[in-house]
């Protein structure tokens, strides 16, 4: 793995919002004990859920993974785009729990929020930011 990959998909990475200078770890999606689970970000709030299966959605898993090491490999998420939002547009409706417990709606093309202030704090479509990793996660 090069270096830029290695960064990007070690699990419980601590990130700084530059809002509100809270910190909350990134996480890759789809990885870890569930991968054939894709985590889904909410387009309102910081919260995200499993929202594509690859079991029943497996076309949209096997597209998301190639775009993610498209991503991995030096893709910016501006280069990606517009594949994500083409994306969206066909299978948003589609995911499992679409519905987020704010009101918001799950998306492929929600980029991860600060958990603590809301803010975009990561440029990225294949990541998550949740609390502080588990023992042994990081």
């Amino acid at each position: 793995m090069e270096d830029r990959e290695l960064e990007l998909m070690i699990m419980g990475k601590p990130v700084i919002c530059q809002a509100c200078r809270e910190i909350s770890y990134l996480y890759p999606k789809a990885v870890g004990h569930q991968p054939y689970y894709w985590e889904m970000n909410c387009t309102f709030c910081h919260k995200f859920n499993l929202g594509v299966n690859a079991y029943n959605q497996e076309k949209l898993h096997y597209k998301l993974n190639e775009l993610r090491v498209r991503y991995l490999y030096g893709a910016t998420s501006a280069d990606l785009e517009s594949e994500i939002n083409d994306l969206a547009v066909e299978y948003d409706n589609k995911l499992e729990n679409r519905i987020c417990e704010c009101g918001g709606y799950l998306s492929i093309s929600a980029k991860p929020k600060c958990i603590y202030c809301e803010v975009e704090i990561f440029d990225s479509f294949f990541h998550y930011l949740d609390e502080t990793p588990k023992s042994g996660a990081v």
